[in-house]
């Protein structure tokens, strides 16, 4: 299903998706490719983060937050892929974030049209 007219204004971020390649006997790293780009996104930041880790944003507590990204009910996302916002509103410092996909997506109900994936910051991947 496409966006509905509501949607496609608030869906202003654009994102790269960037799938696992199957790993080889001779190759030690995975590498990446790019599957699907310039996809119309909704992304939902944490506020509230204290500092960046190796392991993405921590609070003051020191715990792991992921935010949140959501898309078209009918786009392919899946646990460890990976997610390059390619474009941004005006004047948004997001444009070219690398997340990491945690988790299978959440599909809310049909009414909502859309599907969303619990994300967390991470470098760039190989090949990317």
């Amino acid at each position: 299903m496409q966006l509905s007219p509501r949607q496609s204004s608030f869906y202003v971020y654009t994102a790269d998706i960037w799938r696992a390649n199957l790993p080889s006997a001779a190759v030690d790293a995975v590498a990446y490719t790019k599957i699907v780009s310039g996809l119309p996104c909704l992304y939902s930041s944490s506020a509230d983060w204290e500092e960046v880790t190796a392991s993405g944003l921590t609070d003051a507590n020191k715990l792991p937050l992921l935010e949140t990204i959501a898309f078209a009910l009918n786009t392919d996302v899946r646990d460890q892929d990976r997610i390059q916002l390619a474009s941004a509103p005006t004047g948004s410092a997001d444009v070219g974030k690398w997340f990491a996909v945690v988790g299978e997506p959440q599909r809310n109900g049909w009414r909502a049209n859309r599907i969303r994936v619990f994300v967390k910051l991470t470098s760039i991947p190989e090949g990317a």
